[in-house]
């Protein structure tokens, strides 16, 4: 009976080892307990404003958006800015992408881009003047700015 009882406490024991061991294993190298690295992400001292005209969310977490900006800020300094706030506003979302005019009419037309005329392309590529992209699933996260217009040479930040 004692030999019995003891191999039954052995295998009791061997089995919460295992288990301790895979708990173990599993808290290490799962993804979505791994802390960021990064620094923590600082408010702007700069803050753009913008005001969203559409947005959509992304089913595996985040959301799309078509913002509009003051034609003051269509500088490349304003630009950046905006860019850090962005990147500071969406910092807790998986995606993001965000489509940056500098006119309510030309953030409209966002929604007939595939079936424009030549006047309202042209005047869509007159005031869409960036983009902002944040995919975590592929790592990929830039902003483009143009601060003339569409035919003009863009510029990318990437973070």
């Amino acid at each position: 009976m004692a030999i019995e009882k003891e191999r039954k406490n052995n295998n009791i024991v061997k089995w919460f080892g295992i288990i301790f061991v895979i708990i173990i294993i599993w808290l290490v190298y799962n993804p979505e307990n791994k802390k960021s690295s990064s620094q923590p992400i600082l408010a702007p001292s700069l803050r753009i404003p913008y005001e969203v005209v559409r947005e959509w969310s992304i089913p595996n977490g985040g959301f799309g958006k078509v913002i509009i900006i003051s034609t003051k800020y269509r500088t490349e300094k304003d630009l950046r800015a905006l860019g850090d706030n962005l990147k500071y506003d969406t910092r807790n979302e998986r995606n993001a992408f965000i489509f940056v005019f500098d006119n309510k009419k030309a953030s409209g037309l966002y929604e007939k881009i595939a079936n424009m005329n030549k006047k309202e392309s042209n005047f869509f590529d007159q005031h869409k003047i960036g983009q902002y992209t944040r995919n975590i699933n592929t790592g990929f996260h830039r902003y483009e700015i143009t601060v003339n217009d569409l035919g003009s040479k863009s510029i990318l930040i990437d973070y």
